[in-house]
């Protein structure tokens, strides 16, 4: 978090509150200065001081020392997020290579069920929650993606003799019967 970050407007063109400033800073910078403030956050210096230093070297000005609380519970929590995103991630390499047949929809299935099952057995139910959501959000885009390749599919065969003429028009570049094909499926193409 450098000292020359200046503060990010909101869509409404107001600035943006401190301690949301303080988060996306938090975001954007290195891991050496996170661990900088973390040590900081966790020492046994007086909350009012590492405000009035956040003042001096970020720029932002916390009102409270409630507010920097805040922000270090939102910092351990974030952290916490990464981290199992982390775990997230070597799951999946580890199931890709142990399970070379499955779809990448069985890997992400189960890469969730894992990430569930182990914010459970920690006891973060808010953690779990949303991976739950994020697995039912997921589902969600299965389903719909499954309902558009099957209408897609549906669709194709209502017009197969259009498809056959095209796909044997030897004028055509692959490319132009791809979109010929796309044209007459789902209508004029935005260019």
């Amino acid at each position: 978090m450098s000292d020359n970050q200046k503060p990010r407007g909101t869509d409404s063109g107001k600035a943006e509150a401190p301690l949301a400033q303080l988060k996306d800073l938090w975001r954007r910078s290195p891991e050496t200065v996170r661990d900088y403030w973390r040590e900081q956050l966790s020492s046994s210096r007086k909350l009012s001081e590492i405000r009035a230093e956040i003042l001096t070297k970020l720029k932002i000005k916390l009102s409270s020392d409630g507010k920097l609380s805040t922000f270090r519970d939102w910092m351990i929590e974030q952290d916490l997020r990464d981290a199992e995103t982390e775990r997230q991630l070597e799951d999946h390499q580890q199931l890709e290579k142990q399970n070379p047949n499955w779809t990448l929809d069985q890997v992400r299935e189960e890469v969730l069920t894992r990430s569930y099952m182990r914010s459970l057995a920690q006891g973060d139910f808010k953690l779990g929650l949303a991976t739950s959501r994020e697995h039912t959000r997921k589902q969600i885009v299965a389903l719909e993606r499954e309902k558009f390749e099957f209408d897609a599919s549906k669709a194709a065969l209502k017009i197969w003799p259009s498809i056959r003429q095209i796909s044997s028009d030897k004028a055509m570049s692959e490319s132009d019967k791809v979109l010929a094909v796309r044209q007459k499926l789902f209508g004029v193409i935005p260019k």
